[in-house]
């Protein structure tokens, strides 16, 4: 998978949605944060649909999603092929 910029959506007070958001905060990847509780996350993730938290969208060079990713592990796993 080609490094690109990534979407990661996550709602405060998730237990799961801060782990993601602290391993992103240390990985290489161009990460936006968007909580899904304010008003244009909410209306951003009806948009891209997303129906789980966490979600990062793998997004191309037109800003489409070309995957989601929803754990660690495969996180982790895009970060090493990355390498």
């Amino acid at each position: 998978m080609e490094s690109g910029r990534y979407q990661l959506f996550i709602k405060e007070g998730c237990a799961k949605c801060q782990e993601i958001v602290e391993f992103m905060g240390k990985s290489p990847l161009n990460t936006e944060v968007i909580d899904v509780a304010s008003r244009n996350g909410f209306e951003l993730s009806q948009k891209q649909n997303i129906m789980k938290l966490p979600t990062v969208l793998v997004l191309d060079s037109k800003e489409e999603a070309i995957d989601r990713l929803y754990t660690l592990y495969e996180l982790q796993k895009t970060i090493q092929e990355l390498k």
